[in-house]
């Protein structure tokens, strides 16, 4: 893998990993009534929007997301479901 795209994913994890952090401090000290996931999807948006995160945000590739998270996910959850023939 080439180093400027090590750095980049390495700056898109810290960033997306500081956008969680600060979405649970914000639920949990100023917004208890608004659901967190509600916050966390507006901390989104808001990096979205400027130019400077944005540049530094890794490209979604939903092929990866499909694959990695969603699979297992739907797997472990098909090996949890009861069978009442």
């Amino acid at each position: 893998m080439e180093e400027s795209l090590k750095m980049n994913m390495i700056f898109s994890t810290g960033i997306v990993i500081a956008a969680a952090v600060i979405g649970i401090m914000l639920h949990r000290h100023l917004l208890h009534v608004i659901p967190i996931n509600y916050v966390d999807v507006f901390l989104g948006i808001m990096i979205a929007l400027i130019p400077v995160l944005n540049h530094w945000v890794a490209s979604f590739h939903y092929e990866l997301f499909m694959g990695c998270v969603v699979a297992p996910l739907l797997f472990f959850e098909g090996m949890e479901t009861r069978f009442y023939l």
